[in-house]
């Protein structure tokens, strides 16, 4: 499961030539705030290995993108290692600032980026494969023939759950319309809400959404 993967990557990250002091605290950096159902799914992996291995964990909400580097550079000079964040603008900045700290560990999860870096671990589940599952299920359980996607942002992740739920609409029944939406704001419940209710207007009555916290209102409005 994507937990184990997150659980497997952080436990190894914590080993290798590192001092018991710079083991005492594994931070996790987000970019949205929480209460983001996958923030809340991955954090509490985070916390498990704390307390399976005695060691500190807490989690540092990045919301400018501005200071994305300033706040893992931050946590670097502190200590904290490993150093665990989510999503392709992240991961961006933790290429930058991992070949100043060599000795700590970082780990990119749910982004596509690519690296040699040897203290920097990618995890990535594949989205597309299962919401194409998602998309199958939705065209054979649809009445109107109309389902609806929404996505919390255009990015690679996003863009391949769409993709996806996209293919095994078409793959389960070419006649069946989707319809998909980009909220452009993955902290924004009531955007999704309203998105939900305007696909839902013109017909669709399965709707799937990868929309993050703004999903909560997509499944409100439904």
């Amino acid at each position: 499961s994507f937990m184990m993967l997150i659980s497997i990557l952080v436990i190894s990250g914590c080993g290798g030539q590192q001092s018991s002091e710079q083991q005492k605290e594994a931070v996790m950096i987000v970019e949205i705030p929480k209460g983001d159902p996958f923030i809340d799914l991955a954090y509490s992996g985070l916390e498990q290995l704390g307390k399976d291995k005695g060691i500190n964990v807490k989690i540092i909400e990045a919301l400018d993108k501005s200071e994305h580097e300033e706040q893992i550079r931050a946590m670097a000079e502190l200590g904290s290692n490993p150093i665990y964040v989510l999503w392709d603008n992240l991961g961006a900045a933790v290429l930058e600032v991992a070949p100043d700290f060599p000795e700590t560990k970082f780990i990119i999860a749910d982004a596509y980026v690519n690296t040699d870096l040897e203290n920097v671990k990618t995890v990535v589940v594949e989205p597309q494969e299962a919401s194409f599952i998602a998309g199958f299920v939705a065209a054979k359980t649809s009445k109107s023939k109309y389902v609806g996607f929404i996505g919390s942002m255009d990015t690679p992740i996003i863009n391949r759950f769409r993709a996806g739920f996209e293919a095994g609409v078409k793959y389960a029944d070419e006649n069946v319309k989707v319809e998909s939406v980009y909220a452009g704001n993955p902290n924004d419940p009531n955007k999704g809400s309203e998105i939900a209710k305007l696909i839902i207007g013109n017909g669709a009555d399965v709707i799937m959404h990868a929309a993050n916290k703004t999903g909560l209102g997509v499944i409100k409005a439904c």
